[in-house]
């Protein structure tokens, strides 16, 4: 039976396990191949010819199977109609060429897919994607070394906004992390001091619950009460509207 993709490859099989640790371990000897194979961590000079064709990869989860691939296949479209203007164009004398490589949101097949991409694809300009958190974070971790820029359009965890860990990674939409200050103005303005939290139980979520409580814990603002949920927060509620029904606000996230 194939392993469970739920959580966007944070569960995997021992084989993955070991499948994965084993690119990790050999990654130093396969950038070097790579590197002097496509020129991949190089100055990217090169790029700067008229009519250029400029080679794009795009990592995304792509089999429908997978989890959050109805993102990918929705911007899908509206990619190859922006590279379509960029094209008909005359402001631009270069040409973007753009390939998928399907992550399947697992972390051992979207390392497979970027090292693939590495060794026998063009050299690429830059990384266009990253949707499932845990494949992101271990790709955008390893580009400085390849002198690789990536630029996400959909993942919002926010380990990936520490620029020391993640240096060469960007991305077009806000961390989740962003919500927090709004909400505590939110409590503010009607003078709200005591609040209870209700938390799904996934880890970017805690996350964002903990940098939560410290913004909530800056403001003065109390947590009575926290609680956690994996698929029916109707228990949940009840707890919270039980253990303190003075609360005068239960935050989801």
């Amino acid at each position: 039976m194939a392993p469970s993709r739920r959580h966007c490859g944070w569960e995997m099989t021992p084989l993955s396990r070991c499948l994965l640790l084993s690119i990790l371990a050999f990654q130093p000897a396969l950038a070097k191949v790579c590197n002097d194979y496509t020129r991949h961590g190089q100055d990217n000079s090169w790029f700067s010819g008229d009519d250029e064709k400029l080679p794009i990869m795009v990592l995304m989860p792509m089999n429908e199977s997978a989890l959050m691939s109805s993102i990918s296949q929705g911007i899908e479209p509206a990619v190859q109609l922006a590279i379509q203007h960029i094209r008909e164009s005359q402001n631009y004398k270069f040409s973007l060429i753009t390939k998928i490589y399907d992550t399947e949101c697992d972390n051992a097949k979207g390392l497979r897919a970027f090292f693939d991409a590495i060794c026998y694809g063009p050299k690429h300009l830059m990384i266009f994607g990253g949707v499932c958190p845990s494949v992101t974070s271990i790709i955008a971790e390893s580009l400085e070394g390849w002198n690789l820029v990536q630029l996400s359009f959909a993942a919002t965890t926010p380990v990936l906004a520490d620029k020391k860990k993640y240096p060469n990674f960007f991305r077009t939409v806000p961390s989740d992390n962003a919500v927090n200050p709004a909400v505590v103005k939110f409590l503010n303005l009607y003078n709200w001091s005591r609040v209870g939290t209700l938390t799904q139980d996934v880890q970017r979520f805690s996350e964002v619950r903990n940098d939560l409580t410290n913004e909530l814990e800056k403001a003065d603002i109390q947590i009575a009460d926290t609680e956690s949920f994996s698929n029916d927060p109707c228990v949940n509620v009840k707890k919270l509207k039980v253990s303190d029904p003075q609360n005068q606000l239960q935050y989801s996230i």
